[in-house]
């Protein structure tokens, strides 16, 4: 009878040790995985209504995933005014400071240029490397409107 007990002990403390170690393993895999930034939406030029649906939809999904971050990449299209990126970010930082976020919640880019203005609203997780900006038309191939001023006008878009 006392047998029977202590291999019954035996068989019990064995099956949670190998519990223990599978929940081990499960955790280790589990750090072990490098979180990935994804691309929410993409939209080119729109309004503010718009441009507003996209930061709030952006800013729902991240409060999905705690610590991440958001960042928005602004590309210039082949037609660009001097300073249209420039005053884009502007516009979205005033505008997403307005709803609330803080500026350790985000991070503007300008990414270079793409056919049409194009902005893009990245969720980056904590510890996620963030995506690098493929811009699809090279400098040379950009035809810049109005006059180069060398002092920046503030002004707001968006």
């Amino acid at each position: 009878m006392i047998l029977k007990q202590n291999n019954l002990i035996l068989i019990i403390s064995l099956f949670f040790l190998y519990q223990g170690i599978l929940a081990q393993n499960t955790e280790e895999t589990k750090t072990n995985e490098k979180p990935i930034a994804s691309l929410i939406q993409s939209s080119g030029y729109g309004n503010s209504e718009i441009e507003s649906l996209n930061i709030d939809h952006l800013r729902n999904e991240m409060r999905k995933i705690p610590n991440s971050k958001g960042l928005f990449v602004i590309y210039c299209g082949k037609t660009c005014q001097y300073g249209e990126a420039e005053a884009h970010i502007r516009g979205l930082k005033v505008s997403l400071i307005g709803k609330g976020w803080k500026s350790s919640e985000f991070i503007i880019l300008q990414g270079g240029y793409k056919e049409n203005l194009t902005i893009e609203y990245w969720l980056v997780p904590e510890n996620a490397c963030f995506p690098i900006p493929n811009s699809e038309i090279d400098i040379e191939e950009v035809k810049f409107k109005g006059n180069f001023k060398r002092k920046a006008v503030a002004y707001d878009c968006c």
